[in-house]
């Protein structure tokens, strides 16, 4: 009996062969869109979810109370992970992470690389298994380092580097130390916000120990792990009694700790949420549209079967068999079209991983939950699109379903109500897409203050065998740059824009008797406000180097000298502890980070080009003649003893890299968007096909009676524009909502035009134009007999 369904459904898809393609196209699309986005929702929604604890897993924060509010930083002390275990015993286990970067050397080959020191505890708290090592001791030796599989591989060549050696020199800590390798972790999904690719026991780093009871300096991630029903709320309201028991009463009044869970650390260091949920409805409007058009054809198809409906139940057929075979027929399809959406999925994967630069796997979704939710999705939309000829065509009588009038104009308007959400959610996506696009091209182009146009070298000290070598030559190569042909307006700085200042200090107005404020800080030679053309509004600026390091001064940006309630820098003092520093100008504010952010108070200090704070050497080169500058000051670098290559940007690339969480959503957003109108326009026209078949009547009497190819057109064409000029209303709705809601992520922002409406209206009206054109002209053209001799 099966096997007669099947090859009836068979025989009724090639009959079909067009709308067969549609459906299926239409499908597939739709399904592999949404396949691959709901691998990617779940990629981020599931972060750091592999640890068997991470529902217990907590990362300890501080929160500074400021007068402008609280503000949250997640660096904290060495001794608080002891601290902790010793005053709250329901604490289950603590550990510490060092992040660090430096130089490590393999066989005299030197790397540049980030790496972690943290404690044995470590490996109890996150589950990063061993492949080879001991699993019960990874740090068995002192001097041990664990290294994930891929950085084996390049640094030893080898999988199994049990037993080499490397060497490390890190600049912040002021080390250099050799190690063994003892441990190698088995590969680790990429949705984590710790990366061990490089641990080191923290315990190995020199003098320590010396630091058990230092409160004064914070530089390192505490993580605590609390029992199973533990309480955050309540762990976070015992924690006064320790602020309260380790600081003064100055620093107790504006310090709280906090707990973060495992689960928000990528919402609130790594990315934005907001977009991920935006992800997932892009995913869920892509698969309306598509089934929306499947049910739509397969409607349509239904009733062109309604006179085949009623020979079968004139030749004895059961309501119940005819169900059944609907069902099939239409399960069929939606079977073929899963299991092809994710023979595509596979194959694309890839492709979107280099897109969007990351590491999606289908491999993250447990299979079974992968198997069974594709093929009980598949089983669920063809139960949907059948059930209307299943349940209701089947139920006709024989004279309405000879006739099979009544069912098309009932059915229509259900048909027109699909169409026109479809048009809806295209046009939303459409108007969204043009909006972020918008929003990206307006952080991109706007000015942030400051001259983008700079190239910029990253070099230290630390790139030689020692610091006083490096002091040296660092200096030489600073003198070799200024002394280039085509090189003009060099600057060096400790930070520069888009790779901006991290670090922090405690300062307040002289005379202030509050609590200081938690503000930037950075360093820079007297030459940078001018190479970077950012305005100096008030004050005379840094004196020029030779005049010394000038470690008595501070310039401020206009969120500072708002911060601390000024109106001008006359006269104005700021204290740093104890130490005063003269205000010797204010500059306009700039935007060193993306236009996300408002800017954040900064202190700018001053320190001679040749000092060793400084990190970035930026400068001026003519285009045409960029290439052979950096060529030549390669050649220089590696002559003075470098143990490292010469690490170069252009600084518009570092801007437009603030950015790339908006770029990785403009990206996908324009690939969907365009997916979503291609099906959009299969169902069109497939549906204009069925229209035209069911007017064929009428449209060879008005041929006949004398109309031309152009009312004929208009005959066809103006309801589906009439369709969408009421979706059109419905999505502009939905996108302004929609941008509205977006755009107040952004401090800096851009209008929402009226053009992004009137385009989206223009490409969609020449959209529909496009799709139903063809059918139209093509049945205006032929033969009245062609299809009345058929009646």
């Amino acid at each position: 009996m099966l096997f007669n369904y099947l090859k009836t459904s068979f025989r009724s898809l090639r009959k079909h062969r067009l709308l067969t393609f549609i459906n299926l196209t239409g499908l597939v699309v739709g399904i592999t869109a949404s396949m691959i986005i709901a691998v990617y929702v779940h990629h981020i929604l599931t972060f750091d979810g592999f640890h068997a604890k991470a529902d217990q897993i907590y990362m300890v924060y501080k929160e500074r109370v400021t007068p402008n509010g609280t503000q949250p930083t997640y660096d904290t002390w060495i001794p608080l992970s002891e601290q902790l275990q010793m005053d709250y015993p329901q604490i289950a286990a603590s550990t510490r992470l060092v992040p660090l970067d430096g130089s490590l050397v393999v066989d005299n080959v030197v790397f540049e690389e980030d790496f972690q020191f943290v404690d044995p505890s470590f490996f109890e708290i996150f589950d990063f298994p061993l492949v080879h090592g001991g699993t019960d001791e990874p740090f068995s030796d002192p001097n041990s380092v664990v290294l994930s599989k891929e950085m084996a591989v390049r640094l030893f060549g080898q999988e199994n580097a049990l037993g080499e050696r490397l060497s490390i020199r890190e600049s912040m800590l002021e080390f250099e130390k050799d190690y063994i390798v003892t441990g190698i972790l088995e590969d680790y999904p990429s949705n984590t916000s710790v990366e061990p690719s490089m641990v080191f026991p923290i315990g190995s780093i020199p003098d320590i120990d010396n630091y058990a009871d230092y409160w004064d300096g914070s530089f390192l991630y505490t993580y605590i792990v609390l029992p199973e029903n533990g309480d955050r709320l309540q762990m976070e309201a015992a924690f006064p009694g320790l602020v309260e028991k380790i600081w003064d009463e100055r620093t107790r009044n504006n310090t709280n700790l906090k707990l973060l869970p495992l689960a928000e650390v990528y919402g609130t260091m790594i990315g934005e949420v907001g977009n991920t949920y935006l992800m997932a409805y892009i995913g869920l409007a892509l698969l309306i549209i598509a089934v929306f058009n499947f049910m739509n054809l397969s409607t349509a198809k239904a009733i062109d079967r309604a006179k085949e409906i009623g020979v079968r139940k004139m030749l004895g057929a059961f309501t119940s068999s005819i169900r059944v075979q609907f069902l099939i027929d239409t399960m069929l399809v939606t079977l073929i079209a899963a299991v092809l959406s994710a023979v595509l999925v596979l194959l694309l994967l890839q492709l979107v991983n280099e897109l969007l630069e990351m590491q999606l796997s289908i491999a993250q979704i447990p299979k079974l939950k992968l198997i069974f939710g594709t093929v009980g999705f598949a089983l669920l939309l063809g139960a949907l699109a059948a059930s209307y000829p299943a349940f209701y065509l089947s139920n006709i009588g024989l004279s309405q379903l000879v006739k099979s009038q009544k069912d098309g104009q009932a059915s229509s308007k259900a048909r027109n109500v699909m169409v026109v959400l479809q048009f809806a959610i295209s046009t939303t996506m459409i108007i969204a897409t043009l909006g972020i696009n918008r929003q990206i091209g307006f952080m991109v182009n706007t000015s942030m203050g400051f001259d983008k146009e700079r190239i910029v070298l990253d070099v230290s000290v630390a790139d030689f065998e020692n610091e006083e070598v490096g002091e040296v030559r660092v200096k030489a190569f600073k003198d070799y740059i200024t002394s280039t042909a085509g090189v003009s307006d060099i600057t060096v700085s400790r930070h520069i824009p888009a790779q901006w200042t991290r670090s922090f200090l405690f300062a307040r107005p002289q005379g202030w008797e509050g609590d200081p404020m938690r503000m930037r800080y950075t360093y820079m030679d007297a030459q940078f406000f001018d190479a970077f053309e950012i305005p100096l509004l008030e004050g005379d600026g840094f004196l020029p180097d030779n005049n010394g390091h000038q470690r008595e001064v501070v310039i401020l940006n206009e969120a500072a000298l708002d911060a601390f309630g000024w109106k001008d820098i006359q006269d104005k003092v700021v204290m740093i502890g104890s130490n005063p520093l003269r205000v010797v100008g204010l500059v306009k504010d700039f935007n060193y980070e993306s236009l996300r952010e408002e800017v954040a108070p900064t202190l700018m200090m001053h320190r001679t080009a040749d000092h060793p704070v400084h990190r970035y050497i930026s400068f001026k080169t003519p285009l045409s003649s960029s290439a052979d500058i950096l060529a030549q000051l390669e050649g220089q670098w590696s002559s003075l003893g470098a143990q490292t290559t010469l690490e170069y940007s252009f600084l518009d690339d570092q801007v437009e890299r603030l950015y790339q969480d908006e770029m990785r959503l403009l990206s996908l957003t324009k690939w969907f968007t365009i997916l979503a109108v291609f099906i959009a326009a299969l169902g069109l026209y497939g549906l204009s096909t069925f229209v035209i078949e069911r007017k064929r009547r009428e449209i060879c009497i008005r041929k006949v009676m004398g109309a031309s190819l152009t009312e004929l057109w208009l005959l066809i064409t103006k309801k589906f524009v009439g369709m969408y000029l009421v979706a059109f209303l419905v999505g502009s709705a939905g996108a302004y909502f929609f941008l509205t809601q977006w755009l107040e992520n952004f401090a800096f922002r851009s209008d929402i035009s009226v053009g992004l409406f009137a385009v989206a209206l223009m490409a969609m009206l020449l959209l529909i134009v496009l799709s139903i054109s063809y059918k139209t002209l093509h049945a205006g053209r032929v033969n009245p007999v062609t299809y009345l001799r058929d009646e």
